[in-house]
Formats: structure tokens, sequence, C-alpha cells
């Protein structure tokens, strides 16, 4: 059995209305990564406003300004570390900077 034939209306119909759902989709996707940006750099934001905070808080214990220096000495290897190619767009690249986000936001709440 043939597939049936398609008329020339219907085949504009198709194609009309994939081009309209594709104009769709690629604004809903600019809209996931805008709103995916805007969570991430809030984070990191946040451990900046953190450590702004921990300099104008002044006075700490020795024992203390150690512990926060280890971890720092340990957050600047991990961003020193880190092996971006923003140029390429890569998923994974995304993912690595929200994982450091989430551990110096989690880590520097402590402070």
């Amino acid at each position: 059995m043939s597939p049936k034939p398609v008329q020339p209306d219907e085949y504009e119909q198709l194609r009309a209305r994939l081009a309209e759902q594709l104009v769709d989709l690629r604004a809903q996707f600019q809209e996931a990564v805008a709103s995916y940006s805007v969570k991430v750099q809030g984070k990191l934001a946040e451990a900046g406003d953190v450590l702004a905070a921990a300099e104008e808080s002044g006075a700490i214990s020795k024992g203390e300004r150690q512990a926060r220096a280890r971890a720092l000495r340990a957050a600047l290897d991990r961003v020193g570390n880190l092996s971006l190619k923003p140029g390429k767009g890569r998923r994974r690249d995304l993912k690595t900077i929200q994982d450091l986000a989430n551990e110096l936001t989690r880590h520097l709440a402590e402070w």
C-alpha cells in the first residue's frame, strides 16, 4: 500500500505550522537559558556578598581565621582548576559552574 499523496495546500500548512512551533520553541529556550543564568549568577553573587560581609564583620578568632583561610584556599584552587570553554557552549561547563556556585554558597553560609 503506497502512502497517500500530499496535497500542496496540506504541505504548506504543515511547513507553516512547524516553522511557527520552532519560533515558539526558540523563545522558550531563550527564556529557560535566561532563567538558568539568573539562578546561577545569583548563587555566585550570594557567595561574593558573603565574602564582602565577612570582610566588614571585623574581628574573628584566630582559629576561625585559619579555618576560613583553608576554605578560601580550597575555593581558589577549585576556581583556578576550572577548565571552561565558553565559546563551545558546552552543557558540562554550565553544570560545572552551577555545582561550584552551589558548593561555595553552601560552605560560605557557615560563616
